[in-house]
């Protein structure tokens, strides 16, 4: 939902926003990188370290600067308050990075479950990534498919050369799907953030049953699939 520069955005805004940005960023980042047959993990976490603060700024300042290509996509907060959302967008990264880093030591002796489609193309796309760094090795499952979801495996696999936070990055995409659909109650519905907020929790706790194949596996790129779909249409 658009927001005037005199109001300030629920907090759950702010953190869809936030997380929306962090994922999405390092997916094009990652797979803008393996196009052209240059990902490497030191190189494309450096530059996801410096570019993620100015694109942060530009999607909610409430001007246009000269290198923007068009006016921000939301909202529109005066030039301090859009700095200080632009640095909470370095905090969402390390929210992203340290549960990454932290689990696999922490928790080192649980296996996840994984479905066998991921064993069977999602990793080793992660994997061939990591080593080869492009995405052009069409001899894999699915090779003709884009590297998405497989650009965060990579950064799991790249960090610990194995690939037991797959939970973590699953419950990530789990949030930020649930997040979105509470930002398009607010927006297409006009709810209440509390009452969108009691409907998001009751549509988990439907789906926790009646979906747990998807949002209960590990690995799977389906529910951050739609979490995508969804912030787009929050967009459109």
């Amino acid at each position: 939902m658009p927001t005037r520069s005199d109001q300030r955005p629920p907090w759950m805004l702010l953190l869809f926003v936030g997380l929306f940005l962090s994922m999405a960023v390092w997916v094009l980042l990652a797979q803008g990188l393996a196009f052209v047959g240059q990902f490497a993990l030191p190189k494309a976490l450096v530059a996801y370290g410096l570019v993620m603060g100015p694109v942060a700024y530009w999607y909610v300042h409430d001007a246009t600067p000269f290198w923007a290509l068009g006016p921000p996509p939301r909202f529109a907060l005066p030039r301090g308050r859009a700095r200080w959302v632009a640095v909470s967008s370095v905090v969402h990264v390390l929210w992203l990075l340290l549960p990454l880093l932290a689990w696999p030591v922490l928790f080192h002796r649980r296996q996840v479950w994984v479905s066998w489609d991921v064993v069977y193309y999602h990793l080793p796309k992660a994997a061939d990534l990591v080593q080869k760094g492009h995405m052009w090795n069409l001899a894999l499952p699915y090779g003709q498919y884009p590297i998405g979801w497989e650009s965060w495996l990579a950064l799991l696999l790249g960090l610990h050369g194995h690939a037991l936070g797959l939970g973590v990055l699953s419950a990530l995409a789990v949030v930020l799907w649930l997040l979105a659909w509470w930002a398009l109650l607010t927006q297409r519905a006009a709810l209440p953030a509390s009452l969108a907020g009691a409907l998001v929790g009751l549509l988990a706790s439907l789906f926790a049953g009646l979906g747990s194949v998807l949002l209960l596996s590990a690995g799977k790129n389906d529910v951050f699939a739609s979490a995508l779909v969804l912030a787009g249409l929050w967009h459109a």
